[in-house]
């Protein structure tokens, strides 16, 4: 098989044509990549490594799709539903001068709006079961902040679908809160008061339509038993969100040490940084797939040299250089592992795909805060993925390549 090549292969033949040499070089590591295998292991270690590494590819774009996919998830419900930045007392005690400070907070760049808000403990007493719940009382434009009678007049309370469907509330219904978190004069107690159901929201993140009571300033301090209007802390929102660490520096500066300036990357740290070791775990996983797969090219290029050692001691005997064997055993490999790096490829863009058309992806959300996972492949992570595997897969033929040049022609043609 190797006797009609001499004439291309040799010293002269080079200087005068290198192209030729190229076309030889890929020529042979093509042919050796499609001629059935002498052994039946080296067919097997072959296809062994081609799989290994498809699915090691799909699972690695699966796998930074489905974290980009929850973190982007997580993200935009924590987003829709919390302040971009939040302000706070540094003592932890109720903002007093709290319209004054709106107004300062309004004047600085980027930032969109400012609204006043509460936080207090309750205790919501449905139909079928009793149910805590967290008071969010919200600033209403243009209100008058006058505190309602309420002995006249029931409260309008908006309240989650998780926690209504706990207590086993409907829109209309009148129910009772009870919070303890009032002070009437000098007496500090429980304050029970009928409410009605004017809304039931969603927000698609579990904690918050599992707890969350929504009312106006001036209804929650009636509700909490409070001579006047209490704000706990100002939301704002910014223009640009990614711009909101330099917008909450600005804040600090603005109004002083006396307040605690949050933007929503530092409010929600913890989460990210768990999100983020959850993805560089499954990453790590995924990559000790792809270096076993490896090993297998390993492998596969050994029988191969092992079986073309007599080809390789004409080819030599012919005026092969060793830079030429070890560039025809390392294009097989590469071929090899540029196989399975391309259908993995494909077949890991065709689940997302087919995931994000179907659904697939459903999660528990009182576990997991979100019900539904968008997956999000982004380019370049796929780039640097197929590169990484391809530099592996070409550091897996280094040896057998080396093996393969170091063969002795005369030993080899007896």
């Amino acid at each position: 098989m190797a006797k009609g090549y001499c004439g291309a292969i040799n010293p002269k033949s080079k200087i005068q044509n290198p192209k030729l040499t190229v076309r030889f070089e890929i020529f042979l590591a093509i042919r050796y990549l499609r001629t059935p295998r002498r052994h039946a292991l080296a067919q097997f270690t072959a296809l062994a490594a081609i799989v290994g590494i498809a699915f090691g590819v799909a699972a690695m774009i699966l796998a930074q799709a489905i974290a980009n996919g929850f973190r982007q998830a997580m993200q935009n419900k924590i987003l829709e539903n919390t302040a971009h930045i939040t302000v706070l007392s540094a003592d932890g005690a109720d903002i007093s001068d709290w319209q004054n400070l709106e107004t300062q907070i309004e004047q600085i760049k980027n930032v969109k709006n400012v609204s006043a808000t509460s936080f207090d403990n309750a205790l919501l007493i449905g139909q079928t079961n009793s149910s805590y719940a967290v008071l969010r009382a919200v600033q209403i434009p243009d209100s008058r902040f006058q505190i309602p009678d309420l002995d006249n007049e029931q409260a309008k309370i908006e309240i989650g679908k998780d926690l209504a469907e706990k207590a086993g509330l409907r829109v209309g219904e009148t129910t009772e809160i009870v919070s303890g978190s009032g002070n009437l004069g000098e007496t500090f107690a429980p304050i029970k008061t009928t409410v009605n159901v004017s809304g039931i929201f969603t927000t698609g993140f579990y904690e918050y339509d599992a707890s969350w009571i929504r009312v106006d300033l001036a209804t929650a301090a009636k509700l909490t038993g409070k001579t006047d209007i209490s704000v706990t802390a100002l939301e704002i929102k910014t223009d640009d969100i990614f711009d909101s660490k330099r917008t909450a520096k600005q804040i600090q500066n603005k109004i002083g040490a006396a307040f605690k300036v949050l933007d929503w990357q530092e409010a929600n740290q913890q989460l990210f940084a768990a999100l983020s070791l959850e993805r560089r775990a499954a990453v790590l996983i995924v990559s000790l797939i792809v270096f076993i797969s490896a090993l297998n090219i390993t492998t596969t290029l050994a029988l191969v040299v092992n079986e073309r050692k007599p080809d390789i001691a004409i080819f030599k005997t012919c005026g092969a250089r060793a830079q030429s064997i070890i560039f025809i055993f390392l294009l097989e490999g590469a071929l090899l592992g540029l196989i399975g790096i391309l259908l993995g490829a494909l077949l890991g863009l065709i689940i997302c795909a087919a995931s994000n058309y179907f659904g697939w992806i459903n999660l528990p959300s009182d576990v997991y805060s979100v019900s539904e996972i968008i997956l999000e492949p982004k380019t370049s992570e796929i780039l640097l993925t197929i590169a990484a595997i391809f530099l592996l897969c070409l550091t897996a033929s280094a040896f057998p390549a080396w093996t393969a040049a170091k063969v002795k022609p005369m030993e080899n043609l007896k």
